[in-house]
């Protein structure tokens, strides 16, 4: 998680998220809420670059690890949200993929979640 901090490029930030998506699904999950909430903390922060790598993270884990997450994908729809009203292009982009992976990954338990996003 240190290395999203650094803001890394394209292909690091898509294999940081692939990397602990399949390090929670082959090891122990609990501290996958732990991730996931220092996840959302960048995105209330204010650092754009950090925050451009965790979209990406956020993204892998959600698809990968869909229904295991929990119910906090609330919180990090309504994040994304407020982060995609004053984002620019690059994380407009990243943000609009990383839904399609949240809705993807959560299936039907995402029902809730469309209508915010549409």
């Amino acid at each position: 998680m240190q290395q999203v901090q650094y803001g890394p490029g394209p292909p690091i930030r898509t294999l940081i998220g692939r990397n602990l998506a399949q390090l929670f699904s082959v090891g122990d999950p609990f501290p996958l809420f732990n991730v996931i909430n220092r996840c959302n903390d960048t995105l209330k922060g204010k650092d754009d670059v950090a925050k451009l790598a965790t979209v990406v993270v956020i993204g892998a884990l959600y698809e990968r690890l869909g229904r295991l997450v929990g119910r906090s994908y609330e919180e990090t729809v309504s994040l994304l949200l407020k982060t995609l009203k004053n984002a620019d292009a690059s994380m407009r982009f990243e943000i609009m993929f990383t839904f399609e992976h949240i809705i993807n990954g959560l299936g039907s338990a995402a029902g809730n979640v469309h209508q915010q996003i549409y």
